[in-house]
């Protein structure tokens, strides 16, 4: 966590904080890398003729603005690429694992307080 004390660290003219230690290069370094995703979102919605809100901006920027699928959907939609290489890449037997596990993880999620689970909230390993 970065911590600038703003009457003393900061140039107003500049936008970032003033000084040579570590952190405040790596703020200064964070600082621009926030203002270079915040432009490539605007120069996206201008290239897609998008109205540009500082709300839109805002939910381009973080990710909101596009239909996320959830677990179950990714999940789903594998099952049925698998499917279609039955008998060609994968058993049967292995199918039924795959429904199996469908099955196991809607029960789970069916379980919790909240059944919808973001795909892209979920790490690869």
């Amino acid at each position: 966590m970065y911590f600038i004390n703003p009457l003393l660290q900061w140039n107003p003219r500049l936008g970032r904080a003033k000084g040579y230690k570590e952190s405040v290069k790596s703020f200064n370094f964070y600082l621009d890398d926030l203002q270079i995703k915040i432009h490539e979102a605007h120069s996206q919605l201008t290239k897609e003729n998008q109205e540009i809100t500082a709300q839109i901006l805002r939910d381009r920027f973080l990710g909101k603005d596009k239909d996320r699928p959830t677990l179950l959907e990714v999940f789903k939609e594998h099952n049925k690429k698998m499917e279609s290489l039955l008998g060609i890449e994968f058993s049967k037997g292995t199918m039924e694992r795959y429904r199996s596990s469908l099955k196991h993880t809607v029960d789970f999620l069916n379980s919790q307080t909240s059944t919808q689970f973001l795909a892209n909230t979920m790490t690869k390993n």
